[in-house]
């Protein structure tokens, strides 16, 4: 696996672009206004990055140990998730950070839901960075088939 340093971006109309780095301090230094307020948004998800992974995780079966994860999480849903979302942050960069991992909530937004999203995956990029395959996305693919298949699975690709 590759890292960047900018973990994700979201280009603007205009030619400008949101820029998520993996360093937390260098996003908050090129949102400018926006950057003080984008660190009180994802430093604390990162000081408690493993409860919160815990917490979302598919599977949770048992309550966590302490509530203040989820009351972490639910203050961000409540803020990002509702429509007074855009108007937390002043740049279109900051913006278009939030909404667009918001988005991979793939629903209405904002929505408590990609409130929720945009708290774990926005964060995520400044804990450690969203990691890409060498050689492209296709060894994403491969590596899932080859699992498949060595679990006793076939694959039909003629259509019949």
């Amino acid at each position: 696996m590759l890292f960047t340093p900018v973990s994700y971006a979201h280009p603007l109309k205009d030619g400008r672009a949101g820029l998520a780095y993996r360093d937390l301090e260098a996003t908050c230094e090129h949102l400018g206004p926006d950057g003080e307020r984008w660190r009180r948004l994802m430093q604390p998800l990162l000081e408690h990055s493993r409860e919160l992974v815990d917490f979302i995780r598919p599977g949770q079966r048992s309550l966590p140990r302490s509530l203040s994860v989820p009351a972490l999480l639910a203050s961000r849903m409540l803020v990002h998730g509702t429509v007074s979302a855009p108007r937390y942050f002043s740049t279109e960069e900051a913006r278009s950070l939030l909404t667009g991992v918001a988005a991979h909530a793939v629903g209405r937004l904002p929505s408590l839901a990609s409130g929720a999203v945009a708290a774990l995956l926005g964060h995520l990029a400044h804990a450690g960075g969203w990691p890409v395959p060498e050689s492209g996305s296709a060894r994403i693919a491969d590596a899932l088939a080859a699992d498949i298949v060595a679990c006793g699975g076939t694959f039909h690709t003629a259509i019949m």
